[in-house]
């Protein structure tokens, strides 16, 4: 017995489904991407004083011994956003100058070279702070501590100035001006 079929399948039968041939090449595009991040910049700041030191009396004969006090924090803030941030903070000290000299007058001054200049530690921010040694006569600008870190970083202290006392020899009002400025290491 023949089963004839017409436009069906018969059950049990198999059909083949010919599909038309795709082609095989594969194609892709790449598209660079890009986001820009700007930095600011690196700042240095100090507290605007007076800071008094001490005080002496002259009555009693020479004076002796130290004025010393902490200035306030120093902080450095580097906006900078660097990937590798280096910086150098210097310090300079004027000549102690007497209120009851007059302006040309600088007979009474007390050196610059006789103040001393302690940088202390690191009370905070995130960069790798390194005090370096202690540093007298500051008349010109000299390094007193350094700083690393990665993007925006900062770092903030509070320096000791100190200054004999033997070379005060005038009843006045001394003042000195301390300077702080920072520098980047290309």
């Amino acid at each position: 017995m023949r089963k004839l079929v017409v436009g069906a399948l018969a059950v049990g039968s198999v059909a083949a489904i010919v599909l038309p041939a795709v082609s095989s090449a594969a194609t892709s595009s790449n598209t660079t991407l890009q986001i820009n991040v700007t930095g600011g910049d690196i700042s240095i700041s100090a507290p605007a004083g007076p800071v008094v030191l001490g005080s002496g009396d002259l009555t009693t004969g020479t004076l002796s011994g130290t004025f010393t006090n902490s200035v306030g924090s120093v902080a450095v803030t580097d906006n900078r956003g660097a990937l590798a941030a280096s910086w150098t903070v210097n310090a300079a000290f004027t000549d102690w100058h007497p209120s009851t000299a007059g302006a040309s007058d600088h007979t009474a001054d007390v050196s610059a070279a006789t103040t001393l200049y302690t940088t202390g530690s690191k009370t905070a921010g995130n960069a790798v702070f390194v005090s370096l040694a202690s540093a007298a006569g500051l008349g010109s600008l000299l390094p007193v501590a350094s700083g690393t870190g990665v993007g925006i970083n900062s770092a903030t202290w509070n320096p000791t100035v100190a200054v004999p006392k033997a070379g005060f020899t005038t009843a006045a009002t001394y003042t000195a001006t301390l300077t702080h400025s920072v520098t980047v290491i290309a």
